[in-house]
């Protein structure tokens, strides 16, 4: 904002002073006629010429002190900006400690969940399916009692001997592992009973939600990292189904 200041009123010719916000000063000297001022004490030019040196003065001052200031400034910045690589590198160093532990984490994790038995060999198989365009309405029975979320939990299928149960559970899981929707299938075999062991549906049950449930697998690890008796010991099915799986969920 600029204001304007009479100094000197006096003739036809008047002196005035434009001040400035930030202190900057210049003379306008408006003369309206010939005639000059006349000042006691030295004549209105010594008594101008100071006014106007020290105006130039000040002026100067602040330039001169704004021109500090702003080197002060870039100074400033320079050393912020020198630090940068430093702030990067520390950064750089915790960021590659933290992908340490993760990865130390996830490794030992893994190790725990291996130790609990996988029954190999019960999973459903391709050649045991339903023949193509048989079963129909079973099959799209199942599919929409899968699908429906107001269904029961639920399904038992029954029948008598050589009615296709197996083959439309081996379809069905068939299926919805084409859809990566199946988390586990486990195939009861009555001839290989004593071979594949009935307590290993329950440990591959909880292996195969861990390998599809990430938070799921750390729930579990968390349960059987401390306990091994219950990773490769235990064959207690009610212990197995409440720690291996409702614990973790």
């Amino acid at each position: 904002m600029l204001r304007l200041y009479p100094i000197i009123c006096k003739g036809p010719a008047i002196l005035y002073v434009v001040l400035s916000s930030a202190s900057l000063v210049f003379v306008n000297l408006v003369f309206s006629g010939k005639r000059t001022f006349k000042n006691i004490g030295g004549g209105p030019e010594k008594k101008i010429k100071d006014l106007s040196d020290a105006f130039i003065k000040r002026r100067r001052d602040f330039l001169d002190q704004a021109t500090i200031s702003t080197e002060i400034t870039a100074f400033q910045i320079l050393d912020d900006l020198g630090k940068i690589p430093t702030l990067l590198s520390d950064a750089g160093r915790w960021s590659l400690m933290a992908s340490g532990l993760l990865i130390r984490f996830v490794i030992e994790l893994n190790a725990i969940i291996r130790e609990i038995p996988y029954g190999f060999g019960s999973r459903f198989s391709l050649d045991k399916g339903c023949l193509l365009g048989t079963r129909v309405a079973f099959l799209d029975f199942i599919v929409n009692w899968v699908n429906d979320p107001t269904s029961e939990r639920s399904l038992i299928l029954f029948g008598q001997a050589g009615t296709g149960k197996s083959s439309i559970a081996h379809e069905i899981a068939h299926l919805f592992d084409k859809m990566h929707r199946l988390t586990s299938s486990f195939v009861f075999i009555r001839r290989e009973q004593s071979k594949l062991e009935a307590y290993r549906f329950f440990t591959t049950l909880a292996r195969d939600l861990a390998d599809r449930y990430p938070s799921f697998k750390t729930a579990l690890g968390e349960v059987v990292k401390d306990n091994t008796a219950l990773r490769v010991g235990t064959r207690s099915y009610d212990t197995l189904f409440e720690s291996l799986i409702l614990e973790p969920l």
